[in-house]
């Protein structure tokens, strides 16, 4: 593994154990195995790389989510795919998945949500009114935030109760609760 990658890993798993305040950057450098200005070279700041292990993961995660879209499917079939797809990946993945939740609810998340479109978020936007929330029109970012937080607590679910095992019926349960709450 380079260095880079190192730093990038040890970040994330320090970011996500001990907190974005409590981790310094010599920490990161120091259990990567690197010396302290080593990290400096691959990433201007400390908050660079956070962004950039955000950037990094987010985008990986979206491109395993989209890789079984198919948009010209219909919006339930594609809300579906979204759904299980980010489930997978966050059982696959769930030091990154855990980086990402805490990234995003944090002030660094509130910053780049402003500066960067989500094009799954916009999917899902789409689909939820196509699917029946067009009669008072729930705020777009309330949409998001009740399917990611439900989506969230299944997989934090199946990694502590079910072994970080998939379970499809489960799965498939959590997505129609959370549906049947967004729609009439």
């Amino acid at each position: 593994m380079d260095r880079r990658q190192a730093l990038k890993d040890t970040a994330m798993r320090l970011f996500v154990e001990e907190g974005f305040q409590q981790t310094s950057t010599a920490r990161v450098s120091k259990v990567a195995g690197v010396a302290t200005g080593t990290l400096f070279t691959y990433f201007a700041s400390k908050d660079d790389l956070i962004n950039t292990v955000y950037a990094e993961s987010k985008s990986e995660l979206m491109a395993f989510i989209l890789e079984k879209v198919n948009e010209s499917d219909p919006s339930i079939k594609i809300l579906k795919s979204i759904w299980k797809q980010g489930v997978k990946w966050g059982l696959t993945n769930p030091i990154q998945h855990r980086f990402i939740q805490l990234f995003e609810a944090s002030a660094y998340g509130l910053a780049y949500a402003e500066n960067h479109d989500n094009k799954i978020e916009n999917m899902i936007t789409e689909a939820s009114i196509e699917l029946g929330n067009n009669d008072d029109h729930l705020p777009e970012s309330l949409i998001i935030r009740i399917i990611n937080s439900n989506q969230n607590a299944l997989i934090d679910y199946l990694l502590s109760e079910e072994n970080g095992e998939y379970n499809k019926a489960l799965t498939n349960q959590m997505l129609d609760v959370t549906l049947a709450g967004l729609m009439k």
